[in-house]
């Protein structure tokens, strides 16, 4: 990096440096598949699922979540399970909706204390 800050090396080798470090790329493919990695690797504690990113979700991401979850409700219905069976596909959130839910949680555990007290609960 150092040299394409200093101007030593052309801004253009950094972009097709950058294109070969992308998911999927020969990069991640050669790390995907190098022995003393996965041997590394397998040791590890498995991490728990990342929600998923706002980052990249745009209008055909949204709707092949909304093709997936008609295909989980069409499978479904030809098996016989109930409606609370099907599980959505977990869409990302915006951090105000985040905000607004913990809120909203906040304020029923008030109301639920409150309305236990009053009851002779503590």
């Amino acid at each position: 990096m150092n040299e394409w800050l200093r101007g030593q090396r052309h801004w253009g080798e950094f972009w097709e440096l950058k294109e070969q470090l992308r998911f999927g790329s020969e990069f991640f493919a050669a790390q995907l598949e190098d022995e003393e990695l996965a041997e590394l690797a397998a040791d590890l504690p498995e991490p728990p699922p990342a929600p998923p990113s706002l980052r990249g979700y745009g209008p055909l991401l949204r709707k092949l979540d909304d093709v997936l979850d008609a295909i989980r409700g069409l499978h479904a219905a030809t098996v016989g399970a109930k409606p609370g069976d099907i599980t959505p596909v977990e869409r990302p959130k915006p951090r105000v909706e985040l905000v607004r839910r913990e809120r909203a949680s906040a304020v029923l555990g008030t109301v639920t204390r409150f309305l236990l007290r009053g009851n002779g609960g503590q």
